[in-house]
C-alpha cells in the first residue's frame, strides 16, 4: 500500500502509510529501512518558475527508485486517465505532491488527479 508524503521544503520528508495516518515516523533516507519506490507527481502551472521543483527534478533525475512526473505535460488537456494512474501508483510505497499553493489548496490539476485517481473504483 502507498504512503503519502506532506513535503515542503524540507527534505527528508516523514512519511506514513494509509493504516498508520500522517504521523509515520519513518525517513524516506534511513538506512534501517527496505528501499522505498517513491512517486513525485510534480503539478505547477510554470515549473520554469518553480525553483524547488527545478532543484528537486535535478536531483533525483538519475536516482534509483524515484519516478518524477509533472502532470502538465504528461497530460496537457487534463483527460487524465485512472487506470494508467492508479497502476503507477499501486507501482510505488511513496507518493510525494509537489505544487504550489493556491488559496490553502492544490492546482487544479492536482486536484482532478487525487479526485479521479485515489476515488475511482
Amino acid at each position: 500500500m502507498a504512503g503519502f508524503c506532506m513535503a515542503g521544503a524540507l527534505w527528508p520528508a516523514y512519511v506514513g502509510t494509509l493504516d498508520e495516518g500522517f504521523g509515520g515516523n519513518m525517513s524516506l533516507l534511513d538506512d534501517e529501512i527496505a528501499p522505498r519506490r517513491v512517486l513525485i507527481l510534480a503539478a505547477h502551472p510554470a515549473p520554469r518558475r518553480s525553483f524547488a521543483g527545478k532543484a528537486l527534478r535535478r536531483a533525483v533525475q538519475d536516482m534509483e527508485g524515484v519516478t518524477f512526473v509533472d502532470l502538465y505535460a504528461e497530460y496537457p488537456r487534463q483527460d487524465i486517465n485512472p487506470d494508467v494512474e492508479q497502476t503507477r501508483v499501486e507501482a510505488h510505497d511513496v507518493i510525494i505532491f509537489l505544487h504550489p499553493f493556491f488559496w490553502y489548496s492544490t492546482p487544479a490539476i492536482l486536484k482532478e488527479w487525487q479526485d479521479i485517481v485515489l476515488e475511482h473504483g
